[in-house]
């Protein structure tokens, strides 16, 4: 996005692994609240400093980062001109149903200490439960084949927003998983798995 002439901005938001136990700890069970929080406090920053003009920003990510993007713009909807998600996870309850997460080794512990389980909690912070406060449009990018955050998230983004008469986008590839890779091979000896 840089070198194609945007101001990127990332944030180290409360959370993030690197900076220490006390640090990423700081942010469990603050995904929908305070983790988008410092998101948007950095997008302020950055407006105030001039580094970027407002009314012409975009939030995006993959994954968590499309969770983050769908939420943060639903905390702050005047804030963000337009929302890219890619990947993302939008119904915290469905992670403790579906996807590798919860199936890994101690994946449900790892979610209780990270989301919790408080039901009201979960669904605050889920953005398929707050689609109705977005402003902006949103484009929505998903692989079927995905595990980390199974198509299921998209279909239940896409319901609720069609529920609640929001602009959007759909993307999807039937053989791309958890993320996109742009193959340009042209090759006869190439062939892409069947799915089943």
């Amino acid at each position: 996005m840089a070198t194609n002439g945007f101001s990127v901005l990332e944030i180290n938001f409360r959370g993030s692994s690197g900076y220490g136990h006390e640090f990423e700890s700081s942010g469990y069970r603050q995904w929908g609240n305070e983790i988008q929080k410092d998101i948007i406090a950095g997008t302020r920053w950055a407006i105030e400093e001039h580094r970027a003009d407002a009314g012409n920003i975009c939030i995006m990510g993959g994954s968590f980062g499309a969770y983050s993007a769908v939420q943060s713009a639903t905390l702050a909807p005047k804030l963000y001109n337009c929302v890219v998600a890619n990947a993302g996870i939008y119904d915290l309850p469905l992670m403790y149903r579906k996807g590798d997460i919860e199936s890994r080794y101690l994946g449900d512990e790892y979610l209780e200490k990270t989301i919790g389980r408080d039901k009201d909690e979960l669904k605050r912070f889920s953005p398929v439960n707050r689609v109705a406060l977005l402003e902006r449009p949103i484009f929505i990018a998903h692989g079927k084949m995905d595990d980390r955050a199974p198509f299921e998230h998209a279909k239940r983004l896409r319901k609720a927003l069609d529920k609640n008469n929001k602009q959007y986008e759909w993307f999807v590839k039937r053989r791309e998983a958890h993320g996109f890779i742009t193959m340009t091979i042209k090759s006869n000896i190439f062939r892409p798995p069947s799915s089943s």
